[in-house]
């Protein structure tokens, strides 16, 4: 097999020491071999040394015993690529050349691995299961807005399952309809992630419906995102992933906002995505949370998630590269977003108009003819 980083760099064994080069040569050249429990032994294929792990080392040993430290876990990181795990939870990276592992789980630790004989990718993965919600208010924009994304089969939608949460069971389209989710704050134009009582009744409510049990990713979205499911899906890690890696994603790079001073990068609320082991940690440790993440008037919901989670050793990803929320407050601009971007979600569109515009635009000229062919047949 050839280890190919985000580079364009195959790992290689020079001599006993480890390092990315162009060269496909024999040195490059790795055998996997099972090691149980969905883990491998990574073996060079000329000097039959075999790769180990631990900490943040990276080394190439004769293995007689083939102890812990020598297997690694291959999951799935989107668009064909994989992560390569050690044993206790650190990742192979690529670091400008350098190899080394690191508790990080983006884009440089993203591997492809391909036949030496034939180039084709060895490994093969599931599509990813997403679980999808968003909350909304029962009247004004947002019903509408809701409504038109379930006509379109957009946002939320397009996921694997969705569910709408509400302050009113209403109809949106067919035999489904919202789950209510009684509050007073819902009645209300603005502030409506404010205030504690209301988040966390969501939260409880999503624990109550199960369905991010089966889920590889749990999604919230609000009504007024222009979000892409299957950009998402070919960016994220798969279920072996997930499931073996409580983590959560930053998406925004406002310099003027209350998480800025904890993190440069954070979680914004348009779009937040939870593996599933993160919705696990989270679930089993609400009660610690509860008592020690003090709420008040400047916790939004995603702040006392990101609070919660790193609390419960859950790690988010500080990274910005996989291009998740197009937003003007996380870009620290005026300017509306392009929808013609590359982002996984686009806010705030908060009429049918600029959502449907919006959504057009980011599907492209196909999407633009199926529309107007939608709007010819109701004429």
């Amino acid at each position: 097999m050839i280890f190919t980083s985000h580079r364009e760099q195959h790992l290689q064994d020079s001599h006993g020491t480890l390092q990315t080069a162009e060269s496909r040569g024999p040195d490059a050249q790795w055998i996997l071999s099972d090691a149980g429990d969905g883990e491998y032994f990574i073996t060079n294929g000329v000097r039959k040394d075999e790769l180990i792990g631990k900490g943040q080392e990276l080394s190439l040993e004769s293995n007689k015993t083939r102890t812990q430290r020598f297997r690694w876990r291959i999951s799935a990181a989107g668009q064909g690529r994989v992560f390569i795990r050690a044993n206790d939870g650190n990742f192979l990276q690529d670091h400008n050349g350098n190899t080394e592992l690191t508790p990080n789980a983006d884009e440089w630790e993203k591997w492809t691995i391909s036949s030496v004989k034939d180039g084709n990718h060895a490994c093969r993965f599931n599509s990813l299961h997403l679980f999808c919600f968003t909350v909304m208010r029962s009247w004004g924009q947002e019903l509408a807005l809701v409504r038109k994304q379930q006509e379109m089969g957009a946002g939320i939608f397009a996921c694997e399952e969705s569910l709408v949460l509400s302050d009113s069971e209403m109809e949106l389209a067919g035999s489904q309809r919202s789950v209510v989710i009684s509050h007073s704050l819902l009645s209300q134009k603005k502030g409506m992630f404010k205030n504690s009582d209301l988040f966390l009744d969501v939260w409880h409510r999503i624990k109550v419906d199960g369905r991010y049990k089966s889920a590889d990713w749990t999604i919230k979205v609000d009504p007024d995102t222009v979000f892409i499911p299957d950009r998402l899906r070919a960016r994220l890690g798969g279920k072996v992933h997930s499931r073996n890696y409580p983590t959560f994603f930053a998406n925004c790079a406002a310099k003027v906002d209350v998480q800025a001073t904890e993190h440069p990068h954070f979680m914004y609320g348009p779009l937040e995505i939870f593996s599933h082991a993160a919705m696990e940690t989270f679930f089993n440790g609400t009660d610690m949370c509860k008592e020690k993440v003090a709420l008040g008037k400047s916790m939004w919901e995603e702040r006392y998630m990101t609070h919660c989670l790193e609390l419960l050793g859950a790690k988010i990803n500080p990274h910005l590269s996989l291009k998740l929320l197009s937003d003007p407050h996380c870009d620290n601009t005026h300017i509306a977003p392009d929808c013609s971007g590359q982002a996984a979600a686009f806010h705030n569109f908060s009429s049918v108009e600029a959502y449907t515009e919006c959504w057009t635009i980011a599907h492209g000229p196909e999407s633009s003819g199926s529309q107007a062919n939608e709007m010819d047949d109701k004429k």
